[in-house]
C-alpha cells in the first residue's frame, strides 16, 4: 500500500541519472546494501534507519550524507503519526510539500538547505511483516511519482535480504 501525503506532479523520468529505472541488483553484503540502493536511486538524501521500539529511537545505519546525518545517529519516536506510518507494516509514505513536508521534518530548513522538498519511505519487513527499519529517500518536492515510487518499492524489496543485515535483523 502507499500512502500519499499529497498528489505528487509528474517528472520528466529522463531527470535523473537512472532514467528513473530500476537497475536489478543481484546480492549485496551488508555493508554495501545502502550503497547499492544509492547508486540505483540516486537521491539527494538516503538513509536507512533501524526501528528500536524498546528504546524508543530510529537508528541511522547508513547514510548518503554522513557530513549532515552522521552514521551512527539516533532520532527519537516522537511523533505519533510517523510512528503509525513507518512503524505500521507494508505502508509505504510519501510526503511532498502538500504533504506537509515541512510539519513532518523538524530538520526541513537543513532538508530543503540541500535540494530536499520531498520524501519516501519504504519499510524493511522481516519474513513475518515485523518492520524491523526504513529506507528513507528524500528530493526535490514532486520527483516521487507513482511509477518511480513503485520501482523504488521493488529494488528495496530485491534487497531486503541485504538490508535486514544491515539492519541487524537478518
Amino acid at each position: 500500500a502507499v500512502c500519499t501525503g499529497a498528489v505528487v506532479r509528474a517528472k520528466r523520468l529522463a531527470d535523473r541519472p537512472d532514467g528513473g529505472t530500476l537497475a536489478a541488483g543481484g546480492p549485496v553484503m551488508k555493508d554495501q546494501a545502502g550503497a547499492e540502493l544509492y547508486r540505483v536511486f540516486p537521491v539527494r538524501l538516503l538513509t536507512v534507519t533501524a526501528h528500536d521500539l524498546a528504546k524508543g529511537v530510529y537508528r541511522r545505519v547508513w547514510s548518503s550524507r554522513p557530513d549532515i546525518y552522521p552514521v551512527p545517529g539516533t532520532k527519537p519516536m516522537t511523533d505519533e503519526a510517523w510512528i503509525a506510518a513507518s512503524s505500521g507494516g507494508a505502508t509505504v509514505l510519501v510526503i511532498d510539500s502538500r504533504g506537509n513536508f515541512d510539519a513532518m521534518f523538524p530538520d526541513a530548513g537543513v532538508l530543503r538547505a540541500i535540494g530536499c522538498g520531498a520524501a519516501l519511505t519504504v519499510p524493511v519487513l522481516t519474513r513475518d511483516g515485523t518492520v524491523a527499519g526504513t529506507v528513507n529517500m528524500l528530493d526535490a518536492d514532486g520527483w516521487f511519482v507513482p511509477g518511480r515510487i513503485e520501482g523504488i518499492v521493488a529494488g528495496v524489496r530485491a534487497r531486503s535480504d541485504a538490508l535486514l543485515r544491515l539492519l541487524g535483523s537478518g
